[in-house]
């Protein structure tokens, strides 16, 4: 039973970041994945996603993700993940995302973890910037099947520039729905910086997990 509390609180945080700048943006990214685990240390995930914008009036574009996961032990991984986006008037944009992820328990209630990212862009229909990233971030386990998450993710721009050109902040929750569907939901507060169209935008993320 999810306590009251707990969507309380998710709500609240929510609530409380978008109405601080509401003339920014809420956007949507909602996803239904499908995730297989072979010979229990690789992981194969089929998400795709559907992006609206425009304060969530307006459909934005589509992409479809194919993920491998390699467990290395207790607190290393490595994944690879291709992301193909269709956009608007035809136009086509993929990436390539390789991760080297840590984690590890700070007590029985808070687990630590944290992605080194390379983000690779493929420059199909247009060219897209490259980044190096890292997102450090904590979840709390409670006594029930709800699992607070709070996190930031750096953007550290390439291509000879060379500086930070976005952060993302996370708030938001993962969900036990049975042993095999898990419900998440995340706020993320995106800030861009040192470019030309410096803004903010909110976006919610919302998914359906779904292990075969």
């Amino acid at each position: 039973m999810i306590k009251p509390k707990y969507i309380l609180i998710l709500f609240l945080c929510i609530i409380i970041c978008v109405e601080v700048d509401a003339q920014n943006d809420l956007q949507s990214w909602s996803s239904f994945s499908l995730s297989k685990i072979i010979k229990e240390k690789n992981r194969l995930i089929f998400k795709p996603i559907i992006r609206h914008r425009d304060n969530l009036s307006s459909y934005n574009n589509f992409s479809l993700d194919f993920i491998a996961k390699r467990k290395i032990d207790n607190h290393w991984s490595f994944s690879f993940l291709q992301r193909h986006w269709w956009l608007a008037n035809d136009v086509n944009r993929n990436f390539w995302f390789i991760d080297a992820v840590y984690g590890f328990k700070a007590n029985n209630n808070i687990k630590i973890n944290q992605y080194f990212r390379w983000h690779i862009a493929q420059d199909i229909d247009i060219n897209d910037p490259n980044f190096l990233r890292w997102h450090p971030s904590m979840t709390f386990n409670t006594s029930s099947k709800l699992k607070p998450y709070v996190g930031i993710e750096f953007f550290f721009r390439i291509d000879g520039i060379n500086e930070i050109q976005r952060l993302r902040s996370k708030v938001g929750a993962s969900y036990v729905l049975s042993d095999r569907i898990n419900l998440l939901l995340r706020l993320w507060r995106e800030q861009f910086v040192n470019v030309t169209d410096a803004r903010t935008d909110y976006v919610i993320q919302f998914n359906v997990d779904y292990r075969l």
